[in-house]
């Protein structure tokens, strides 16, 4: 049986638009599968648009030894309109500080606060929102440092890292991969917890890219 397969094939750095009327023949293998190639690394068509953002404590805390509940290490806040844009979290990090000669075991939880639950408005902190592509920020999101928020219920991310001993200046990443919406008008909260709170400071921070979605 012969088959005739056609598609669009998007490539920008060819010079042809998509009103020419052009045919490209795609390859299958063996086996029927087609065969493509990756033009750029997987974040980059995204940062490119120019809306991708990060921001990282100034100050180093504690983390909690226990899931928080009414106070969060650092909190984002969705402003936009209800058919504006959302925050797609991409990624959350700590960066620690200080540490005593022990190893420590480090991670991440999370908290999205809806509509219902979001509680007060936050009072937007001194951070600076940073771009992954040099640009000032302009968006509606804001931030604060432990904000009172209300206990929606917490999350773990990620798996817990444990840090050697003297872990000075070490970061932690968990990526997201944009698995966590923050839609307009929620708030989005992170806290770094620990196996113990007299051996390490740590700074929180997240990074995340604003587009308008159809949510469900």
């Amino acid at each position: 049986m012969n088959v005739d397969l056609k598609g669009v094939v998007r490539s920008p750095q060819s010079g042809i638009s998509k009103s020419e009327n052009v045919e490209y023949e795609l390859e299958l293998s063996d086996q029927g599968d087609l065969l493509v190639a990756q033009g750029l690394q997987p974040m980059t068509p995204i940062v490119q648009r120019g809306d991708s953002w990060w921001i990282l404590e100034a100050t180093a805390v504690a983390p909690v030894v226990a899931l928080p509940t009414t106070t969060a290490q650092l909190t984002l806040q969705n402003l936009e309109n209800d058919d504006g844009k959302s925050l797609v979290i991409d990624e959350l990090f700590c960066h620690v500080l200080v540490s005593a000669a022990a190893a420590t075991s480090v991670g991440m939880v999370f908290m999205l606060n809806s509509l219902q639950l979001k509680g007060a408005p936050l009072t937007q902190g001194a951070l600076t929102v940073r771009s992954f592509s040099g640009k000032s920020y302009g968006g509606k999101a804001l931030h604060q440092v432990g904000a009172t928020v209300v206990d929606g219920g917490w999350r773990p991310y990620g798996t817990a890292i444990v840090g050697a001993a003297s872990q000075i200046m070490q970061t932690f990443s968990w990526p997201t991969q944009g698995g966590i919406i923050v839609p307009p008008g929620y708030k989005f909260s992170v806290s770094v917890v620990a196996n113990t709170v007299t051996t390490i400071t740590t700074r929180a921070g997240l990074s995340w890219t604003e587009r308008k979605l159809r949510l469900g």
